[in-house]
């Protein structure tokens, strides 16, 4: 054993005299610690074992549409930090949350030709926190002075804003930082003190920092050489011990992302975790970027709605920061608040804030006060969990009028609302906004109201036996009755299991279920249940009476006839089932009876046959498409 420790060392050596001499000096901290742990565990075979502080640290685009980034680094007692692939672990992700910015232990499985090999993340198998750290995240309260650090580097001189517009920022009156996380957090924390400093110009330029680091073709940006090399330029400026953030402000784009998250230094002779953003010269052009990347700071995640979109989540600044209303006109766009769930996180609310129903099947009444600027002391934030799971759902108000920062938020009519997630601790970004008719990503914010909840409708979870009705609303806060009980998963076959639209319209759906194959349909969920029909993918129904107001299908892959039941939907306002190229036939005359019918898209299909002159008595119609 004691020959193949040599054999290790020797590796090392050679290798370090081989690669250029500044390459040589930066992997020195990993080769000692690579080393360090070689020699000190006589049982490792293929796996090492690195001791350092954990960070998660998230990336979001220029693109509000784009994807996001999350990446995992070791940092070591030198400032050496090495990327984890985190897959093979069991934890949750929520659990690796609560292990942010600690000193932890990592079991890594490597071999000798990754051992240098850059921007190589290495697997880990298991990961655990040193020490008698504390297990779970710590509240955000008090004082949260932040100091920006604005740094251009030596090949790009422009200054996209003066050092007064960065000060400024920190303002204590709309849109400033410490005035908006003042309002997010009930007055809990404030920014007193935070400052900003430069510019000031790297030593290197912009392709230094800003490279292809793991040979896959795309630009990342290098945490490791950006940081300390931005912080030592302002260090002679700049008390950092009296600061428990850094925003660093650059004068060009990074690797198209502004990150957020949290990084370990030594400045001022003292030793501290900082909350840490690294912001692309577009950061700053929105204010809600910067919001949204501290957000990342304190340790907050992303959320989204239900289809996997992250940035799609329009009840939250730590998901969709930049597609709101309010806007500045020096600052740009504006966030809203968060959600409750991460309001809990960050020690914001009080157990007097929030109720959670019991597991006992029985109806309990609860009103929740809005969550932005409430005016009562009723609960905000209402939670229920699931029987035998670690999910769970949480319930909210949300107010857009006369409601500070919330006046972002649009309903498409509505301004007011219940706004429910359902909270997974395995995801990466645990809460899920519940959009109620299931009909596709971010379309909600664009055309219905699906994820807002009013008198008199009802989120029926039946696999989960979750159960809320939406009873009735006040000015700030809105009433449900709620229960949880067994699973009661429904089939509707027939449809005389469900109440919750006229019989003949859930006969017509499960009808063109049928003659369209829908089984093998692309998306076909909740279809037959087990949750009632009003939940079934692509279908809308009406606030009031519950019944089908729009059926949309499109690009689908349905295949068969159109049914002439479709007729029988008296209340359908849109009926989209275009790109579904297998749909043949006749097209049913029994559409000319949907008299409320606005919007109808057959297009790109296989009907044969003559358009029916029926549709000629769609007195409603505004949009028809046939083309195809």
């Amino acid at each position: 054993m004691k020959s193949r420790y040599i054999h290790w060392i020797t590796f090392l050596v050679i290798f370090s005299l081989l690669i250029p001499f500044q390459s040589r000096i930066e992997n020195l901290r990993l080769e000692k610690s690579l080393i360090s742990s070689v020699l000190a565990d006589s049982s490792i075979n293929s796996s090492l074992t690195l001791k350092g502080w954990f960070h998660t640290i998230w990336g979001d685009p220029k693109d509000v549409h784009g994807e996001d980034k999350i990446l995992y680094l070791l940092q070591d007692e030198w400032g050496k930090s090495t990327y984890l692939d985190m897959s093979l672990i069991e934890n949750t992700f929520v659990e690796l949350l609560q292990m942010n910015g600690k000193q932890v232990e990592v079991v890594i499985i490597s071999n000798e030709s990754e051992l240098f090999k850059p921007g190589v993340a290495f697997k880990v198998q298991e990961i655990r926190v040193r020490g008698e750290q504390p297990q779970a995240s710590e509240a955000v309260m008090g004082s949260q002075p932040y100091i920006s650090i604005l740094c251009k580097f030596s090949d790009v001189t422009d200054e996209p804003h003066d050092l007064t517009f960065f000060q400024n920022m920190y303002a204590n009156v709309f849109p400033g930082l410490d005035h908006y996380w003042r309002e997010l957090s009930y007055d809990q924390i404030d920014l007193v003190g935070s400052d900003a400093v430069g510019w000031f110009t790297l030593p290197q330029p912009r392709d230094y920092y800003v490279y292809d680091i793991g040979g896959d073709g795309d630009l990342d940006l290098d945490f490791d050489r950006i940081t300390p090399d931005c912080t030592a330029a302002a260090d002679p400026y700049v008390y950092f011990p009296d600061f428990v953030g850094i925003n660093m402000m650059f004068n060009a784009d990074l690797d198209a992302h502004s990150w957020g998250g949290s990084w370990e230094l030594t400045l001022d002779s003292v030793t501290k975790m900082y909350g840490t953003s690294w912001n692309a010269d577009w950061g700053y052009d929105d204010i809600s970027v910067i919001e949204h990347e501290m957000g990342h700071t304190f340790g907050l995640p992303h959320s989204s709605a239900m289809y996997g979109e992250i940035y799609d989540n329009f009840f939250d600044v730590m998901s969709a920061d930049r597609q709101n209303h309010l806007s500045d006109p020096t600052y740009g766009r504006v966030g809203q608040h968060t959600i409750s769930y991460h309001k809990d996180m960050l020690g914001w609310l009080t157990t007097g804030d929030i109720y959670t129903v019991p597991q006992d099947s029985s109806v309990y009444t609860i009103t929740i006060e809005r969550l932005a600027l409430p005016q009562s002391t009723n609960y905000k934030m209402v939670i229920l969990p699931i029987i035998g799971s670690t999910r769970f759902y949480t319930l909210e108000t949300r107010q857009s009028e006369d409601c500070g920062y919330d006046g972002n938020l649009y309903f498409h009519g509505e301004k007011f609302g219940l706004v429910i997630h359902e909270v997974d601790p395995v995801r990466q970004e645990p809460a899920h906004v519940v959009d109620g008719d299931n009909n596709g990503p971010g379309s909600y914010a664009l055309k219905d109201n699906g994820p807002v909840w009013i008198s008199p409708e009802t989120f029926i979870d039946a696999s989960d036996g979750i159960w809320v009705d939406v009873d009735s609303e006040s000015s700030t806060s809105i009433t449900v009755t709620a229960r949880i009980s067994d699973p009661f998963p429904m089939t509707v076959e027939d449809c005389t299991s469900q109440s919750q639209m006229p019989q003949a319209s859930c006969e017509t759906l499960v009808a063109l279920y049928n003659s369209t194959d829908g089984p093998n349909w692309e998306h076909n969920t909740e279809w037959m249940g087990p949750e009632w029909p009003c939940r079934w993918y692509g279908i809308e129904c009406s606030n009031m009476s519950g019944d089908v107001i729009a059926i949309r299908e499109s690009s689908n892959d349905l295949d068969g006839t159109l049914p002439a039941e479709i007729g029988n939907l008296a209340m359908l306002q849109i009926l989209t089932l275009g790109a579904n190229y297998w749909l043949e036939g006749n097209i049913p005359t029994s559409l000319g009876s949907l008299s409320q019918l606005k919007t109808l898209d057959l297009s790109f299909s296989n009907f044969s046959g003559s358009i029916p002159a029926e549709l000629g008595d769609l007195s409603n119609l505004e949009t028809l498409f046939l083309e195809g």
